[in-house]
């Protein structure tokens, strides 16, 4: 089976993306503490996905109505956490290879 080349290229876009995330990582925290890092991130992803679920859900009364999604939130929240906080730790490579 063939794929046109734009998918292959989105692949090894994400490759690099997660590749280099790890060694920028590294060194933010050298200059940031873990929940700034963090904030940082979940504050670009709200501007850059806001549009298209207000535009999509109408509202926030889709966590009343799915209340799993907050927990969901919530679990990934600390995972990142927990993930940068171990960053710290070791190093960038070894981090990769165990996420």
């Amino acid at each position: 089976m063939r794929f046109p080349p734009k998918y292959f290229l989105a692949l090894i876009g994400s490759f690099l993306l997660w590749g280099f995330s790890f060694p920028v990582l590294k060194i933010a925290l050298q200059t940031n503490t873990t929940s700034a890092i963090i904030l940082y991130r979940y504050l670009f992803v709200l501007a850059m996905v806001l549009p298209f679920f207000l535009r999509k859900i109408r509202g926030i009364g889709v966590l009343r109505r799915h209340p799993a999604l907050f927990l969901i939130g919530i679990s990934n929240w600390a995972g990142s956490f927990l993930q940068f906080a171990g960053l710290r730790l070791t190093s960038s490579t070894k981090s990769a290879i165990l996420t």
